[in-house]
């Protein structure tokens, strides 16, 4: 809440609790202002920051409050060269600049409007000779950023719902890595289709089909099989899974709580009562959404997954949290007997010093 405490009333941590039920709308009200926001968020992070694989520097990080860029700088000043960040508070409906020489707060409560915003965050050193697009991505149709009267008002409560189902899928891609020694993309939030997504990869090249787009060739370009969640205009929160190549998913399997949609080629389950989850979701069900689809996908992809997951190291959060939630040897785990023996260094890096 603008100029408030947070307090755990105001925004939970993800649990196993039901996954809050979106205000469609109210969804509907403040979506296109929100998505506008991210928007900014993302044209300054993609013109100060260098290209990462499979464009992950263009992703966005969930924070207990909000969202912010990855640590940024302008291009061709330099290693030493000033960095900076940007940062939405959704708790208390703020936009925060910051750098190293100092920050610059905006309100998120209505008073600016989308075109407002873009001019005043381009107009702050050091962000003043960064090259931004003002033309959005992935939105049809297209916004000029700096032409826009979009009113951005993260004050409603359905955003801080928005957040905390974030938080929860978040969790649910956390439990899913760690039971995964391959490279993957950790949770990314992208701001072009407002998806929070997870890709996971086996290690093989991809080739792209001849006359691909340059975003998606080099997006593609490694075999993966992917998770994103979203919520659709009218407020339904879906997550959905496909793999590159597309013919991963075709062959069919068990998608448990999820359906194959042959015409999107994906897998697609929805988080709401109506769908296969009997009840309202939860961090236990999407998690082993996330296993089944994998397992599944992995199987008609021809992975190794049995290599890619391997063994694993006992941590503070046990060594096998596997997707029931519980400790024991969960989807991909070794038992605790085949586990190394610990050290003395072990204990100490994992749990701290001893006293």
């Amino acid at each position: 809440m603008p100029g408030g405490t947070m307090t755990d009333s105001t925004l939970q941590s993800p649990t196993d609790e039901p996954m809050p039920a979106l205000d469609a709308q109210e969804w509907a009200r403040v979506r296109q202002g929100l998505h506008l926001l991210l928007q900014i968020m993302g044209k300054v992070t993609i013109a100060a920051h260098p290209y990462r694989n499979q464009w992950w520097q263009s992703g966005l990080h969930l924070t207990p409050t909000g969202v912010r860029t990855p640590l940024l700088r302008r291009p061709g000043a330099g290693l030493e060269a000033e960095r900076f960040e940007l940062e939405a508070n959704l708790v208390e409906a703020t936009l925060r600049v910051s750098s190293s020489s100092g920050s610059t707060t905006f309100a998120l409560d209505g008073s600016l409007n989308v075109s407002q915003l873009y001019s005043a965050v381009a107009g702050i050193a050091p962000l003043t000779s960064l090259k931004l697009n003002p033309t959005t991505s992935e939105m049809i149709p297209p916004v000029r950023l700096d032409q826009s009267d979009v009113v951005v008002d993260v004050r409603p409560p359905v955003v801080l719902t928005w957040l905390r189902q974030l938080h929860q899928i978040d969790a649910a891609y956390d439990e899913l890595l760690s039971t995964f020694n391959g490279k993957s993309s950790g949770g990314l939030l992208y701001w072009g289709g407002l998806d929070y997504a997870l890709s996971l990869y086996n290690g093989r090249p991809n080739t792209p089909p001849d006359g691909a787009p340059m975003v998606y060739s080099f997006a593609e370009n490694a075999e993966n099989i992917s998770f994103t969640y979203w919520v659709t205009e009218d407020g339904h929160p879906q997550i959905c899974a496909y793999g590159t190549p597309a013919a991963a998913g075709d062959a069919g399997g068990d998608y448990g709580y999820g359906e194959w949609e042959p015409t999107r080629g994906e897998v697609v389950c929805a988080l709401t009562p109506t769908g296969r989850i009997a009840s309202a979701p939860d961090t236990h069900s999407i998690s082993t959404f996330l296993h089944q689809t994998l397992d599944t996908l992995a199987a008609n992809g021809g992975w190794d997954l049995a290599d890619l997951r391997g063994q694993l190291p006992q941590t503070p959060w046990g060594a096998a949290h596997g997707a029931d939630g519980g400790e024991g040897t969960g989807p991909g785990r070794s038992s605790d007997a085949a586990l190394p023996a610990q050290s003395d260094t072990d204990s100490t890096f994992l749990n701290g010093a001893s006293s």
